[in-house]
């Protein structure tokens, strides 16, 4: 969006379903994923995060939880700002994304939902690594 429009204030992006409904769609995925919905890789993510932190601090992961729920709200808000509502009288006429922008951000959501669906491609290329670094911390 700042290529196109140069600008990076919020308040001046509305509506922009009406004129970009395939970049508002990608948006809309891409910003669930953001919140952690299961079959995400965010959610794989945040779910090790949180259950490792709880067995040494569950206070800790609480403040953590909390803190994924209100940067769940507020992404979804941004997304309800900047894709819906009249469209901006600061923002000229746009297209929607053309092909090469969609070639590249198709891969980033494929890749996303398939380490969401099957984490152990990376997990268990990581295992060995992580397991030595977490057992051999010197005191």
């Amino acid at each position: 969006l700042y290529d196109r429009f140069h600008t990076r204030t919020i308040r001046y992006y509305r509506g922009l379903v009406t004129y970009m409904p395939v970049f508002t769609a990608f948006f809309f995925l891409f910003t669930i994923f953001n919140a952690g919905i299961p079959l995400s890789a965010n959610w794989i993510g945040e779910a090790l995060c949180l259950m490792g932190s709880y067995q040494f601090n569950p206070i800790v992961s609480i403040l953590g939880s909390t803190g994924i729920v209100l940067s769940a709200a507020y992404s979804i808000w941004l997304y309800n700002r900047i894709s819906y509502g009249a469209y901006s009288n600061y923002l000229g006429y746009t297209t929607d994304i053309n092909r090469r922008e969609f070639n590249i951000i198709l891969p980033l959501f494929l890749l996303t939902l398939l380490f969401g669906m099957a984490p152990n491609l990376i997990i268990d290329n990581i295992d060995v690594s992580v397991t030595t670094l977490l057992y051999h911390i010197p005191n």
